[in-house]
């Protein structure tokens, strides 16, 4: 598929408005069987891994409780849930990251705005829904200011807070929430959420974008659009000639990564060498390559063990995610990290 026929596809439907889910019974069914009685809990941690359903699930449960249903398959043309589709619910708030700021983080102020709307009467339902997507994005400022809100919540006030990573919020905040965790779909789920959202997309191209994100829908929709597969290719190309490093392929790699104004190619190729390196680095330690790496990083398993010990693919893991952390917090050129980057392998 060329580049164009990419940018024509709309990959970006928003949780509240996305009406298919997969996977994750167990945790469905844990909410439809609180929804059945009359003590539901007030604060939820959903979490999981990027692009799993999180997010997607807090939108269901918001649209059960506000259409009074005891079951997450409402209607997309039940009233409640229309609104809720459409962002005009008046008994829910939404608190998500201000795309104007470079920081991409939650501001005490935004977190200020929930006890205002909570001080309002529920005026088509019985609850005041918040949710907040996602809360590792608050700010210190902000964390505190929410852990006050969830200490003494307003009757028929419930918090759906959504966290890739829970390790980031304060424990005061974690021992106050209903844990709820989603753990990965399987590929077949993986792949199906993809082909609804990328009718266009290639057999090969669902397998590829499937490994690559760990089963991730969300993550597999976000490499796709944003040449993913290509970036991959030429990371790959880069090592294949290990121990040795091609700087040709590193440069073209760089061409990408450097597009003038763009940071997700940047953001990209760091999240697949990450996963290149994660995978090999399970590979070295249980002696193992079956299972986890495609024929291209079998290759390259194949020849890092040889040379490099489990310990020095590790430390070289860290440096890279310390470059990579350097370039966006100082702002160092990308073209000379890559190459930095590359020069760590051989």
């Amino acid at each position: 598929m060329t580049k164009a026929n990419k940018k024509e596809i709309n990959v970006s439907q928003h949780p509240r408005i996305n009406n298919e889910f997969y996977g994750h019974e167990k945790a469905a069914s844990l909410i439809e069987d609180v929804l059945k009685t009359d003590r539901i809990p007030q604060s939820w941690l959903i979490c999981g891994s990027k692009g799993v359903g999180k997010a997607t699930l807090a939108y269901r449960f918001a649209k059960a409780l506000l259409s009074g249903s005891d079951s997450l398959s409402v209607s997309e043309n039940n009233p409640s849930a229309v609104r809720v589709a459409g962002g005009s619910h008046s008994d829910l708030l939404v608190i998500e990251p201000d795309e104007e700021k470079a920081s991409g983080d939650i501001s005490v102020d935004r977190i200020r705005k929930i006890a205002g709307f909570l001080r309002l009467s529920a005026s088509e339902t019985a609850y005041r829904i918040v949710i907040i997507d996602s809360a590792d994005n608050m700010n210190n400022a902000a964390a505190n200011a929410l852990l006050k809100l969830l200490e003494e919540p307003p009757a028929k006030a419930i918090f759906m807070l959504v966290s890739h990573c829970p390790g980031k919020l304060l424990a005061t905040i974690k021992s106050r929430c209903r844990y709820l965790n989603l753990g990965e779909l399987s590929d077949m789920h993986a792949s199906c959420i993809i082909q609804k959202n990328i009718p266009q997309i290639a057999p090969h191209e669902n397998d590829m974008v499937t490994y690559l994100s760990n089963g991730s829908p969300g993550v597999a929709i976000e490499l796709y659009n944003n040449d993913g597969i290509e970036i991959y290719s030429k990371i790959i190309n880069a090592l294949s000639g290990l121990p040795r490093i091609d700087s040709v392929k590193v440069q073209e790699l760089a061409d990408i990564v450097t597009k003038k104004g763009e940071k997700i190619p940047w953001q990209i190729t760091a999240y697949l060498l990450d996963g290149v390196m994660i995978r090999i680095i399970k590979a070295l330690a249980s002696q193992s390559y079956e299972s986890k790496l495609n024929n291209n990083e079998k290759d390259i398993f194949v020849k890092l063990k040889a040379s490099k010990s489990i310990e020095s693919c590790l430390d070289i893991r860290e440096r890279i995610n310390a470059l990579i952390s350097d370039t966006s917090r100082i702002h160092l050129d990308k073209r000379a990290v890559i190459i930095s980057i590359f020069r760590e392998f051989a």
